[in-house]
Parts: structure tokens; sequence; C-alpha cells
């Protein structure tokens, strides 16, 4: 009989101590405190960020997810990149019209989308312009003393086309049908890097992840306060200030901003933007600053901003409503001061 007591206090005693047991786990799992990590760089000449969120990392955590972010950087900076030398792009650019290009699959993929969204824009969005960036010296930061004449203008406008550009997927190939048309990524590539980085974080089973280059972000899940990510979209103004003017949550999307307030140059006291018209041939004329693009992917976001910056913010606005796109305009009035507007659908995303 005193066995069996003791026996039952025991098992008193024991369940009491696994229920002590199981809400000091609760209680501890809910005082554990998500960690980051956060991996910064250069890419393409600009700067990268990257930052990852987990309730713990093991050792080699840090070294493992770096070389997964380096290793997809490099190769958009090498096979994207017209500069260097070797590279995807650099090789299609140096060979004569006609001659097929042996390219890898990543490359065939992100010409047929940019022509996609060159036929979706009616041409806004064109990956060939670059005979015109160079002619208007912006392929070298060159400042012009005077516009180039009709006549140089029109030359370089028949080297351009992204209709000249001949895929053919099943080979892997790349053939220009026009002498001197030369590819420039330079619209999409940043948001596509962003997008190869992002996917290859996932893959390793990460669910909370913000990544940046250039200014172009995609996340998914929560930041380290546990709230959706928070990203500053910048006023346009023409100086190295920054200026907050909205604060977006990024909800398992991607935004990109695109304007003319980074890369200029004035002649005669007349502005010169770094944003080509290819239709016209010249640097835009209209008042649209900035235009931010939210969308399920950054290399979309990142191709449909400048596409939109081109068309300018009454033609732009109607596209972007036309085609449900979740847009931020930023226009210069006649008085030095901005006036915004957006579509319904972004303002589902906004803070302030």
């Amino acid at each position: 009989m005193e066995n069996l007591l003791h026996k039952k206090i025991y098992l008193k005693v024991f369940a009491v101590l696994a229920v002590l047991a199981v809400a000091l786990f609760v209680f501890a799992a809910r005082d554990e405190k998500p960690q980051v990590l956060v991996f910064t760089g250069t890419t393409m000449t600009t700067g990268y960020s990257v930052k990852i969120v987990k309730n713990s990392f093991n050792a080699d955590d840090k070294s493992r997810y770096e070389k997964l972010i380096k290793k997809e950087l490099r190769f958009v900076n090498y096979h994207m990149s017209p500069y260097k030398k070797g590279g995807d792009i650099y090789r299609i650019n140096d060979a004569k019209a006609g001659i097929p290009v042996k390219v890898l699959p990543q490359v065939i993929e992100i010409l047929k989308y940019s022509q996609k969204i060159s036929e979706m824009t009616g041409g806004a969005f064109d990956i060939t312009v670059g005979p015109l960036i160079k002619l208007w010296g912006f392929y070298d930061r060159k400042e012009l003393k005077k516009e180039p004449d009709l006549k140089e203008i029109e030359a370089a406008k028949k080297q351009i086309g992204y209709s000249n550009i001949i895929l053919n997927e099943k080979e892997n190939t790349v053939v220009k049908k026009v002498e001197g048309l030369s590819i420039n990524l330079s619209a999409i590539a940043k948001g596509r890097a962003v997008d190869m980085v992002f996917t290859a974080l996932e893959k390793v089973g990460l669910k909370n992840i913000m990544v940046e280059v250039g200014g172009e972000v995609r996340a998914c899940g929560q930041n380290q306060k546990g709230s959706f990510w928070k990203i500053g979209i910048e006023n346009p103004v023409d100086t190295l200030e920054r200026q907050i003017v909205r604060v977006v949550s990024l909800k398992n999307s991607a935004i990109a901003t695109s304007g003319d307030y980074r890369s200029y140059y004035f002649i005669n006291n007349k502005r010169y933007s770094h944003t080509i018209d290819p239709v016209t041939g010249r640097p835009i004329e209209h008042g649209l600053a900035s235009v931010s693009v939210i969308s399920d992917d950054c290399m979309t976001a990142d191709a449909l901003a400048t596409a939109l910056t081109v068309m300018g913010s009454e033609k732009g606005m109607e596209f972007g409503k036309k085609h449900g796109l979740k847009l931020f305009f930023v226009n210069r009035d006649k008085d030095d001061g901005y006036i915004y507007s957006e579509t319904d659908s972004f303002k589902e995303y906004g803070i302030k």
C-alpha cells in the first residue's frame, strides 16, 4: 500500500514537471528572437544587399549562403553585361550580322522575355538601344556639347530594333539581322539578378528573404521584427541627398524604380536624360521623373519601370490601368515641385 502511494505521488510529480517543461519550452520559443544574416557588396557597378531571417543559423550557413549569392551575381555580371569580354552578350554584340552565336539557356530566356516586354509595350522597352545610348554620350558617360544632328540619329535608329534579334531556343543561338546592332540589358539585368539570387535562396529552404540590387528589390516572408519587409521609394531630387517619399510593405513580391534623376547632363540649360525613347531616338522630354512598379518578380518590375518612364505619365498610367499594374508615378511640376499619382492596386502596399 505504501509503495502504491509513493508510486502515485511520483506519477503526479512527474506529470507536473512535464507540464512545466512544456510551458518553459513554449515561453522560450516565444521569447526567442529571430536572427538576421546580412550580405552586402558590389556588382554591375552598383551595390547589393541580401537579408535572411531565421530563428537560428548553423555555423556554416553564412559561408554557404554567401557562395550561393555570389555565384548568381557573377553569372549575371559576366554573361549579361555588354562590357565583359567573353561573356554571352559581349560575344553577341561583337559578332557580325547573320552569324549564329551560341549562348547559355539563361541568356536565351532573358532575351526572349525582353522581346515579350517590348511587344507588350509597343517598343517603349527595347534592349537594342545601345547605338542611341552611345550617340547621346551615355555609353561612356560623356557629356555632349551639342545635340547629335538628325542624320546621326536616323543612322543610329537603323541599327536598333528588338525584332532584329532572332532566337533559336532549340539550338540556344542568337542571330542579329542588322550590322551594328548591340544589346544592352541594363534596364532588366538588375531585376534578373535579384530573381536569380532570390530563387537560389528559396531552393535551399529559406522563407524570409530580402534581395536588393541597385535599388531593385524582391522579398518574401517577414523581417526580423516579424512584419512584412518595408521598402522606401526615393523622391527624385537632383542632389545626392536621399529623400524617402513613400514606404511600401512588400508581401511576397518585388519592386523596381526607374527615373531620370541620377544620370543626365545639360546642353545650353536644357536637361538630357539617360533614358532614350527608341521611337524618337532622343532622350525623354516629358515631366515624369520616376516610376515604381510592384510585381511578382523583379525582372518584370524592372523592365516595365523603364518602359513606363519612356511612355510618360499620361500614356504610362493608361497602360498600367489597362494591364492591372501596381504603379507609383512622380511627376515634376512647373514650380520645381512634384506631383504623385498611383494606381489603386499600388495603394494596398503603401504605408505612407
